[in-house]
């Protein structure tokens, strides 16, 4: 007897290590192929912005040799495809690495600079009044706390960042201490926009196109299903709750994140933030899941990319799952 219970607890033992191993390797080859994943992103990414650069290219290239009166509806149609090239880097943006989209950065504002440069040796008049009205209509007055005329000459260096705000834009900025609710009629299909908030509660009922939150300072922001992908960035001490398809997280600290995603979530530069499953509920929630296209039973709400952390086989300090115990369950 004594003989056969050693020799169980040996097989015992073994098989525990055995399965440690195989449970270790598999997260690995996990771990290996998000990298792989990655590096096929970031290439794909660089061949069609490279093939949008060079389409630009070409337009700027034949302006010199076109009519005067065809110069404007000409000059108009680089400026759209520059906005076009903006708004593919701005969702590309989700899952590059920060390196890749400062480089990205340079190169499409470098394609601007060049563009400005070339309309006012050709079109010097008409080169002030088309920038005036290409910002105004880039521009919400109560979302961005600045004036046209500020920005005006300067463009090359702000269209990049003014590409978040436009004619579709909502939401809410430099606010203090305040109640904040939008209902679905208010949400549906806009991009939601909040910014410079601190200790404000808000309750977003309804299904956004895109979510951004940037400079949000001890806040609550609870969301229903967001179509595609949210953004946060610069935020501080704040809980939030949401639904999305793609998540990209950029220089907050000490942030809870009740979440429903799609897709592995991302973090860069940031420390100190927490994930547990979205748990939010309002009456017409599972019309808004079927509304904005998710997946009701596909949550990776715990599957995290650290864009600051290569290592294979050491989790990432820098996140960590919410213990049940220590969750919310009641959002007032």
């Amino acid at each position: 007897m004594m003989d056969k219970s050693l020799g169980a607890r040996l097989f015992e033992e073994r098989m525990n290590q055995r399965e440690n191993e195989r449970l270790a390797s598999k997260e690995k080859k996990n771990v290996v192929e998000s990298n792989e994943t990655m590096v096929e992103r970031v290439r794909y990414f660089s061949e069609i912005l490279s093939l949008k650069r060079g389409e630009i290219e070409h337009s700027l290239n034949a302006a010199v040799h076109l009519n005067k009166e065809d110069l404007p509806e000409h000059f108009n149609k680089v400026s759209d495809e520059l906005q076009q090239v903006n708004r593919y880097l701005s969702d590309s943006s989700l899952y590059l690495p920060l390196y890749n989209i400062r480089k990205a950065q340079e190169q499409v504002q470098d394609l601007q600079q060049r563009s400005e440069i070339l309309e006012e040796q050709l079109l010097p008049k008409k080169k002030f009044g088309f920038k005036q009205r290409k910002m105004k209509k880039l521009l919400k007055d109560d979302i961005i706390p600045c004036k046209i005329e500020d920005l005006v000459d300067s463009v090359p260096k702000k269209l990049f960042s003014m590409q978040l705000y436009n004619d579709n834009s909502c939401g809410f900025a430099d606010k203090e201490d305040e109640e904040l609710i939008m209902k679905d009629k208010d949400l549906e299909g806009k991009d939601v926009v909040l910014t410079n908030l601190r200790r404000c509660r808000v309750r977003l009922y309804g299904t956004p196109s895109t979510l951004h939150m940037t400079s949000l300072t001890s806040c609550e922001i609870l969301v229903g299903p967001v179509s595609t992908s949210v953004f946060l960035d610069k935020c501080t001490d704040c809980t939030f709750v949401f639904a999305c398809q793609q998540v990209r997280i950029h220089n907050n600290r000490r942030c809870n994140f009740y979440v429903h995603v799609t897709s592995r979530s991302i973090i860069e530069d940031s420390k100190e933030v927490r994930f547990a499953p979205y748990n939010w509920h309002y009456p017409e929630l599972e019309e808004h899941f079927v509304k904005a296209g998710l997946d009701r039973d596909e949550n990776h709400w715990h599957a995290v990319d650290d864009f600051n952390w290569l290592a294979l086989d050491v989790p990432s300090p820098n996140w960590s799952v919410i213990e049940e115990p220590d969750r919310v369950v009641d959002w007032r």
